[in-house]
């Protein structure tokens, strides 16, 4: 309608006055508190339908309605309300709610509350609600239950806000995220996101270079290029100086059996501390020189786990740095992956620093 209609309207949409304290006002012009009663005064005669009569709430449930609804009046829902005179209506139209689910099949009181506490609060301006969501939730046992090692959160950060393993690196801007909040299960501050479990940054593998056939490096930072040599070279190491966090990685290159004139890595060399692992295409595992026998897999000592599948994949595993090497010996391949939040701009070596910028890697 137009501004012309301005307190000259009457029913269930109101007066038009811009005044939202005084909606619930009936035909014979009294001012009533709750939507029932307020809906049920407009109702047309003669169209009343017994079949749709809407159950009347036990005087009984009713008064416990009332009675748990009362938490509005306190913080933090208190500060839902901006304007505090419609209190006394919000706590009627949350006793309706809950009436209405107790009154249903399966209706329990805990649900029967947390459902009308959600609508409550779902008409919160935005910056309220998340400043009360999650304290609300928690006081009144209505968090929805999260997976293991997570927590719920009314408001949390957007998909592509959220904090991963796929973006620890990355810094995000206002510009990035939207304001708008969503709702959902969140890693606890401190950890993100890795597939459905949270994490320490320093467990995300988020730094990996590979290489393969004769052979074909990618970097760290995603820097493609070809090198032929018949010689060792040092994949990665660690330049910090920080001596716990020591590692170097060498790859061994021969010249190729399937194509003479070329070259190819052969195997790789793992070394942290003072223990050294070196895999070799067709040939047994060295651990500090001593060839490892088949049953001596899965290897599980001095700070390195080792798996083996004869032929095919070795992985080396280093828990105290999160390092982790492959090597592929159907393709001559590797892969090492470590954390950039532990070695960004720290590391050398063929597969460069981890620093996000590929420019200066060669």
């Amino acid at each position: 309608v137009s501004d012309c209609l301005s307190s000259k309207t009457s029913g269930l949409c109101g007066l038009y006055d811009w005044d939202a304290k005084n909606e619930f006002r009936t035909p014979d012009d009294r001012l009533v508190s709750d939507a029932r009663t307020f809906a049920n005064s407009w109702a047309i005669p003669g169209t009343t339908s017994t079949n749709c009569d809407i159950p009347t709430c036990p005087k009984e449930t009713r008064v416990k309605a009332e009675r748990w609804c009362q938490r509005i009046a306190s913080p933090p829902l208190l500060q839902c309300l901006e304007d505090k005179s419609l209190l006394e209506t919000s706590i009627g139209s949350c006793a309706d709610v809950v009436c209405d689910c107790l009154a249903s099949d399966g209706g329990d009181d805990k649900k029967c509350l947390c459902s009308a506490i959600e609508g409550f609060v779902s008409k919160c301006r935005t910056s309220v609600r998340s400043q009360i969501a999650s304290e609300w939730r928690l006081s009144l046992g209505c968090a929805p239950e999260c997976p293991a090692g997570m927590e719920w959160r009314e408001c949390g950060p957007s998909s592509e806000c959220e904090r991963t393993c796929d973006n620890v690196h990355r810094s995000k801007s206002s510009d990035d995220c939207p304001e708008e909040c969503v709702p959902g299960c969140f890693c606890p501050l401190g950890l993100v996101r890795r597939g459905d479990a949270c994490v320490p940054p320093r467990m995300c593998h988020d730094c990996v270079c590979r290489g393969h056939g004769d052979p074909n490096y990618i970097s760290f930072d995603g820097r493609a290029f070809d090198f032929q040599g018949n010689c060792s070279y040092v994949l990665a190491q660690h330049i910090s100086g920080e001596k716990t966090l020591d590692f170097q990685v060498v790859g061994v290159n021969v010249e190729c059996p399937e194509e003479p004139r070329t070259t190819c890595t052969q195997g790789v060399i793992v070394s942290y501390g003072d223990s050294h692992v070196r895999v070799s295409r067709g040939q047994r595992i060295q651990f500090d020189g001593k060839e490892l026998q088949d049953r001596e897999f899965p290897w599980n000592r001095q700070g390195f786990n080792i798996s083996w599948v004869p032929g095919r994949t070795t992985v080396v595993y280093v828990p105290a740095i999160n390092l982790v090497v492959r090597f592929f010996e159907l393709n001559y391949g590797f892969s090492i992956e470590v954390p950039s939040f532990t070695y960004s701009g720290k590391m050398t070596g063929l597969c460069g620093d981890c620093d996000l910028d590929e420019s200066n890697d060669l």
